[in-house]
């Protein structure tokens, strides 16, 4: 029972895993695009410099907010295994007894 929440819970992590790189991937993707095409948005160089800042500024604090994100959603997943393993009997298997001799 221990080995099959943990094979749950390590799956469940590639996935999560598997979906923050893909949302960490769209993140720069949508700001780096927005920050090439500052330009686009017209007015004086000013204005073109100010949204290419803030893209890029939301490009970092998003890469830096999605990592941690990940590893905390992460570790709450293997705690709450941790967790069910320990309230199913801890280390059951493991305590091996002998036969007894007749």
């Amino acid at each position: 029972m221990k080995s099959i929440v943990w094979v749950i819970a390590w799956v469940c992590v590639g996935l999560w895993s598997a979906v923050m790189a893909l949302g960490y991937w769209l993140l720069n993707a949508l700001t780096g695009f927005a920050a090439n095409n500052a330009d686009k948005v017209g007015g004086d160089a000013e204005t073109v410099e100010l949204v290419n800042w803030l893209a890029l500024f939301l490009q970092n604090v998003g890469e830096v907010a999605a990592v941690i994100i990940w590893a905390i959603v992460s570790l709450l997943i293997l705690a709450i295994a941790w967790v069910i393993g320990k309230l199913t009997g801890g280390n059951a298997g493991t305590n091996f007894q002998p036969p007894l001799k007749g």
